[in-house]
């Protein structure tokens, strides 16, 4: 099993930020994911459920038809917002969520 090493860089404290740092006492003070979603659900337990995979996709889709790649820091953004999760495990449901449900915005 591998690991996973995340580096947090800028002082910048986004309102997203604040929320995960409220939701979590494991979120680090750099503003590091702490994988899990706001209800305290593991993000990888979260993003199984076809329903969230689903949720996710619709978000891709409103970014694809704003112009916006599924695969873009944009998008990612916008799928962190919708489901208050940190940019990281943004991106990273996105990309599962786009190639489990909605492979045709990859």
């Amino acid at each position: 099993v591998g690991s996973l090493l995340v580096v947090a860089c800028g002082s910048a404290v986004t309102s997203n930020e604040s929320r995960l740092n409220e939701r979590s006492t494991t979120v680090q003070p750099q503003g590091e994911p702490d994988w899990k979603n706001k209800d305290g659900v593991e993000i990888i337990t979260w993003a199984k459920r076809p329903e969230v995979r689903k949720a996710i996709c619709n978000t891709l889709r409103d970014a694809h038809k704003q112009g916006f790649s599924a695969t873009s820091s944009e998008a990612f953004k916008m799928v962190a917002k919708a489901f208050e999760l940190h940019p990281v495990e943004a991106e990273i449901v996105a990309v599962y969520a786009a190639d489990m449900e909605c492979p045709e915005l990859n």
